[in-house]
């Protein structure tokens, strides 16, 4: 009994230890600023912090949509979900042959500080990298959204 109440209680301090909701009033003012510069009609934002990083999770055009600022305001990261059927077919492909599904569940496009898109697609419940070309890059788990990686023809 101590050890799955010790189990419960490890597993909600890490979720609240990797994002945590955020009032706006804890929010950094020059990550308040720079979010307003870049969207100043968003009026509806939900905040979280992630690590030494700010989320701002809110609807743009009707696409939900993720800035992640740094400390000092600068976007490190864009997140926005676009549809499934918007891939790069490589993408399908990949699915189809080598993890057996052609159920794409849903499409992330994230562009990183260096201007790198690349494409999170859950694919039978596990988030797969894919480069703009649709080229395989990793499971989410090992990749580092803060370099800057380049889209090579074999996918490393």
């Amino acid at each position: 009994m101590k050890i799955t109440i010790f189990s419960i209680c490890f597993l909600l301090l890490g979720k609240i230890a990797i994002a945590q909701e955020l009032k706006y009033s804890e929010v950094p003012d020059a990550v308040k600023a720079s979010f307003i510069d870049i969207y100043p009609e968003i009026k509806k934002v939900d905040w979280e912090k992630d690590g030494d990083n700010y989320e701002a999770d809110f609807i743009y055009n009707n696409i939900v949509t993720s800035l992640v600022f740094d400390m000092t305001g600068k976007v490190v990261l864009r997140k926005e979900e676009i549809p499934v059927n918007t891939l790069p077919e490589n993408i399908k492909e990949y699915s189809s042959q080598n993890l057996n599904s052609d159920k794409l569940n849903k499409a992330v496009m994230l562009t990183n500080e260096f201007g790198v898109i690349i494409f999170k697609v859950e694919i039978n419940g596990t988030d797969y990298l894919f480069g703009v070309e649709g080229n395989f890059i990793s499971r989410e788990s090992d990749y580092d959204y803060f370099e800057k990686y380049e889209d090579n023809e074999d996918g490393n």
